[in-house]
């Protein structure tokens, strides 16, 4: 009896693909993504969350190339469960902030599936990415229009929700900008050695393509979180030294009268029967310099019952 010939292999978005249950395309892509975004969002610049560098894009995008709509989703829900790993123990939950994640990572999924589209479009199939035309499209063409998705969303969604102001809006963007379209440099052709196809092309480049790539994302790393931490010392330097030259001027400001007040008391002391003119010659310095004194007066403490003779004394020296 003859035997049935095999089912010619399925193929997406012109590569077989890989004999992965749907949920197995989900666990794949969801840890792979999850953990990459976990550690691009380490580098993210506040309040916008935008990284410098995000590999995690380029994980999404190759995935949703290969294997469709399941990696798509788990795009999305890995860049929630990102956020809400990434969030800070003081951040206030509420409904802007929980928005902004759901908005967020549902611009990194459109991403990831307009960028299959467009290699789809410009890129020859089967992907090899070996020819120069090929290898220029996808750098110069598809990795900068795809990534164009998840920066605009992104700043609607965190300008909407009151996260940014509208002059942060250009340097958020370029920053989501510049760092998907590295991730996806640098994080699509990772992921392709792994699982795409051809496997005698694309298997080889884990060690010609991969691994370069990889200690290269290494080193940027580095580097990125010594400039950030570099950055975050010179502004603490700068606060501290506003903050001291604050509280200079502020105890000066304070002293000051009470130095007044000091030697104004040990005249009066020293002289009991100091009169208005000679005191007021005392007190003029003090006032018309600019320590911040409106003015000093001399009060005498006199007794209920003395205030009559008081007054008449006062009155019999000129005063009305």
């Amino acid at each position: 009896m003859p035997q049935e010939a095999p089912s010619a292999p399925r193929r997406i978005g012109g590569l077989v693909d890989l004999p992965l249950p749907a949920w197995a395309v989900f666990a794949v892509t969801f840890a792979a993504y999850l953990l990459l975004a976990r550690l691009g969002l380490l580098l993210a610049i506040q309040p916008g969350n935008a990284s410098p560098l995000f590999p995690a894009a380029g994980v999404g995008l190759a995935a949703a190339f290969v294997w469709g709509r399941w990696a798509i989703v788990a795009v999305a829900a890995a860049g929630v469960v990102a956020n809400l790993w990434h969030v800070s123990a003081g951040t206030a939950l509420n409904a802007a902030v929980v928005g902004t994640w759901f908005g967020t990572s549902a611009g990194a999924a459109l991403q990831a599936a307009f960028g299959a589209r467009l290699m789809r479009r410009f890129v020859s199939m089967p992907l090899l990415l070996s020819e120069p035309a090929d290898l220029a499209r996808f750098m110069l063409i598809v990795t900068p229009l795809a990534c164009l998705t998840s920066a605009s969303i992104a700043v609607i969604v965190l300008l909407a929700s009151g996260t940014i102001g509208a002059a942060a809006v250009p340097v958020t963007w370029g920053a989501w900008w510049v760092g998907d379209t590295l991730g996806v440099l640098i994080g699509a052709p990772i992921f392709w050695s792994l699982v795409a196809t051809p496997r005698d092309t694309w298997a080889p480049r884990r060690w010609a393509v991969a691994l370069p790539l990889a200690i290269a994302t290494a080193v940027m790393t580095m580097g990125i979180v010594e400039s950030v931490r570099s950055e975050e010392e010179r502004l603490q330097r700068a606060f501290q030294r506003d903050a001291d030259n604050a509280t200079n001027i502020l105890t000066s400001q304070l002293q000051e009268p009470l130095r007044a007040l000091e030697a104004m008391r040990g005249l009066a002391e020293s002289a009991p029967d100091l009169d208005q003119d000679a005191f007021g010659r005392a007190a003029l310095p003090w006032t018309l310099n600019e320590s911040g004194i409106a003015a000093i007066g001399l009060s005498d403490r006199v007794e209920r019952a003395d205030v009559a003779a008081y007054e008449a004394r006062l009155r019999a020296s000129g005063l009305a």
